[in-house]
């Protein structure tokens, strides 16, 4: 690589990571394929693809694996029979049922 091309790749690295940061949590839910069309307009090294795949694949996998612990020790502190019991204390509920029978072929 020559010494014009360093301060090129270097600008392309530092755009694609601002772009990659402004997006923020957002790109947890993005596809590579999306990732890939996203920051498409940068020449960026093979290794540097391989880096931020990687990354955000491993960032993907703590953000749901951190947020499906934390929803689970919230949801076992909630007494569900507890909040049904007041949602619907005071509240008129009316069920209506209709049942038909026919003659099959008719």
């Amino acid at each position: 690589m020559s010494e014009d091309e360093k301060p090129d790749l270097k600008s392309q690295i530092s755009e694609a990571m601002k772009k990659v940061v402004l997006t923020g949590v957002g790109t947890i839910f993005l596809t590579e394929e999306t990732i890939r069309n996203y920051l498409g307009e940068f020449k960026l090294p093979k290794e540097m693809w391989g880096g931020f795949l990687e990354n955000a694949a491993r960032t993907k996998k703590e953000f749901l694996d951190l947020f499906a612990k934390e929803t689970a020790a919230i949801l076992s502190r909630v007494d569900f029979a507890s909040e049904a019991r007041k949602f619907f204390e005071g509240q008129k509920m009316r069920v209506t049922i209709e049942i038909s029978f026919d003659k099959r072929g008719e």
